[in-house]
C-alpha cells in the first residue's frame, strides 16, 4: 500500500517502554519527564550529515565561541554538546540516519541511479531541523545580538513534535530557497533566528551545497530578493536538481505543495 511507504509513515521516535518519570537537568527534553539518568555528548548537527562535508573534520564558522568571520577546521567529533540524556538521544536517532541519507542524495556524484526518486517524509526532515535548532540553542551554540543563550529548553508542544506524537503544523514548516541557486563544492551553512521581543528561536536557515532551506515555527512574510531574485516555496511535493542533461528528484510527500525546479551549475 502507498500509505505504508516511507512519503506516509513517522520515523519513531518515541522512548520504548514505560515512562521514567526523571527529567534530567541537563537534558532539553526533561519537560517530558521521560529521561534516563545517563547525559551523553550528542551533534548539534548530525554525525551523519557533516561527515558529507568531510570524514574526520570540517570547516566551520559563526559560533559564539569563534571570532566575526572566523572559518576554522575542527574535528567532527568535536561538535558535540552535552544537551540530551541517553534514553532520548537515542529515540531521536532516525532523524539523524534520514537526514544523512537526504543531504547525501544532494552532495554525492552525478551517476546512473539519477534517475531513480528520493522518497523521504517532509514532515520528518522538518523534524529533523527542528531537533538541530533546539540543539544548537540548548547546547549554548547560539546567540542573539551577541548574547548567547543558555539554560534554555524547547516548548512543551516542540518536545512532543520531536518524540513523534505530532508533525509540525502549517503555516510553519519547511521552504525552499530558490533563485540564482549555485552548487558549488560541498558546503554546510546552518543559522538560527530568534524573535526580538520574546528573545526566543524561531527559524533555522541551512544551506547545503549551495542548496537553501529555511525551517520556520511561524508563517513567513512575502520577500523576494531584489538582487538575486531568491525566494521561497513552502513545502514542495518535490525538488527536480538538473545538471546540463541529467536531473535527480527528490519527493516529499506534500501533494499539494509546488513542484520545484533547480538548475546546477
Amino acid at each position: 500500500m502507498i500509505r505504508d511507504c516511507c512519503l506516509f509513515v513517522r520515523r519513531k521516535t518515541t522512548p520504548p517502554g514505560k515512562k521514567t518519570g526523571y527529567s534530567h537537568p541537563r537534558c532539553f527534553a526533561r519537560e517530558l519527564q521521560d529521561c534516563s539518568h545517563k547525559i551523553t555528548g550528542e551533534h548539534f548537527i548530525s554525525r551523519g550529515v557533516l561527515q558529507l562535508f568531510g570524514s574526520t573534520a570540517v570547516t566551520v564558522s559563526g559560533f559564539p565561541w569563534m571570532l566575526k568571520n572566523q572559518r576554522k577546521e575542527i574535528s567532527v567529533a568535536s561538535l558535540t554538546g552535552k544537551m540530551l540524556c541517553n534514553r532520548h538521544n537515542e529515540s531521536l536517532s532516525p532523524l539523524d540516519s534520514l537526514a544523512a541519507d537526504f543531504f547525501s542524495f544532494f552532495v554525492s556524484d552525478w551517476t546512473s541511479k539519477d534517475d531513480v526518486p528520493f522518497l523521504t517524509r517532509g514532515y520528518d526532515i522538518e523534524r529533523w531541523m527542528l531537533k538541530v535548532l533546539c540543539g544548537l540553542v540548548a547546547s549554548g551554540n547560539a546567540t542573539m545580538e551577541g548574547e548567547r543563550f543558555s539554560n534554555w529548553t524547547p516548548p512543551l508542544e516542540w518536545l512532543e513534535i520531536l518524540l513523534g506524537k505530532s508533525d509540525v503544523k502549517e503555516p510553519a514548516g519547511l521552504h525552499v530557497i530558490v533563485g540564482k541557486y549555485r552548487a558549488g563544492h560541498a558546503h554546510l551553512h546552518f543559522a538560527p533566528a530568534f524573535k526580538s521581543e520574546s528573545r526566543s528561536p524561531v527559524a533555522l536557515a541551512l544551506v547545503v551545497s549551495g542548496l537553501g532551506f529555511l525551517f520556520s515555527l511561524e508563517a513567513l512574510p512575502p520577500k523576494k530578493n531584489s538582487k538575486t531574485g531568491a525566494d521561497t516555496r513552502y513545502r514542495p511535493m518535490a525538488i527536480q536538481l538538473r545538471k546540463s542533461e541529467r536531473s535527480r528528484e527528490s519527493h516529499f510527500g506534500w501533494p499539494s505543495g509546488p513542484f520545484v525546479e533547480i538548475e546546477a551549475k
